[in-house]
């Protein structure tokens, strides 16, 4: 599974702190709207998702998800988010 993040998991604090301030910089700009995945009974963290390369002529862009422990796939955590996150696509950002 993670060999399929391409280095997304940041290997140190500092490469951590670049990457959410990346994030953050490409939410402003519009390029990418990230969002957490928390498990409602307890308010885990339970993984990311996120629509990112957002071709605003073409309205498209490409969608991304990660459910980081074992124990937690299979649950429709993952489905549930995936759901979500599309009809934010449709209904809020017009893609």
């Amino acid at each position: 599974m993670r060999r399929f993040l391409a280095g997304v998991i940041p290997h140190s604090r500092q490469s951590e702190v670049d990457w959410l301030q990346s994030v953050q910089d490409d939410m402003k700009r519009q390029k990418l709207f990230a969002f957490a995945i928390e498990r409602l009974s307890d308010d885990a963290f339970l993984g990311t998702l996120a629509v990112h390369d957002i071709e605003w002529i073409s309205r498209n862009g490409r969608l991304g998800i990660v459910v980081h422990k074992p124990e937690n796939w299979g649950k429709g955590y993952g489905t549930e988010a995936m759901e979500l996150l599309i009809d934010f696509c449709w209904k809020h950002i017009n893609l």
